[in-house]
């Protein structure tokens, strides 16, 4: 159950934010120094290691301006900051776990608009083979095959256009938070 900020015990704001951000600093593959370089980036000019160390050892108080700094920096909130480490842990993760899942989704998107292109080049494949006069032919003799090769061809296309559009609306439904029958949920 989440930590109401304002109801933490006196001092214990500083110890909790100092622990969450090592973690998040190591979690980052960041050293001391690295994480005191990105501050100074940002405009904290006397943000030193040693400022970071005794942060982190509860040896010298955090300030509200170099609290918002550092969880922006870090790319977390001031607020995940103060919650228990286990439950900013689970946080971050959480975050970080959205954020993959955001991406795969617009590299589906993209996937989708790719798709969405060849699907329209095979369809004016198909009408011009059937304005050329060929008929779509089922499966039969190899001897049949052969005379009929752009008739399977064809046949082999429309099923393929039919796959696709069947993809195509499945995952745009889906990916407007409606079920593959097109209801929510």
């Amino acid at each position: 159950m989440p930590r109401n900020v304002e109801s933490v015990e006196p001092g214990t704001d500083e110890a909790l934010f100092a622990e969450n951000m090592r973690r998040r600093r190591e979690e980052l593959g960041w050293s001391q120094g690295e994480l005191a370089r990105k501050m100074q980036d940002a405009g904290w000019e006397n943000f030193h290691q040693t400022t970071v160390s005794r942060i982190e050892k509860g040896e010298r108080p955090i300030r509200l301006n170099e609290a918002r700094g550092l969880a922006g920096v870090m790319d977390a909130a001031v607020a995940e900051m103060l919650r228990p480490p286990a439950e900013a842990e689970l946080t971050t993760r959480l975050r970080s776990r959205t954020n993959v899942v955001r991406g795969r989704v617009a590299r589906v998107r993209r996937d989708m608009l790719h798709l969405a292109g060849w699907v329209d080049r095979l369809q004016e494949s198909v009408d011009l083979a059937l304005a050329s006069g060929v008929e779509p032919t089922e499966g039969a003799e190899f001897t049949d095959y052969a005379e009929n090769l752009a008739g399977y061809r064809l046949r082999e296309a429309i099923d393929a256009l039919d796959s696709a559009r069947s993809t195509l609306e499945l995952l745009a439904a889906t990916s407007h938070g409606e079920g593959p029958e097109g209801q929510d949920g």
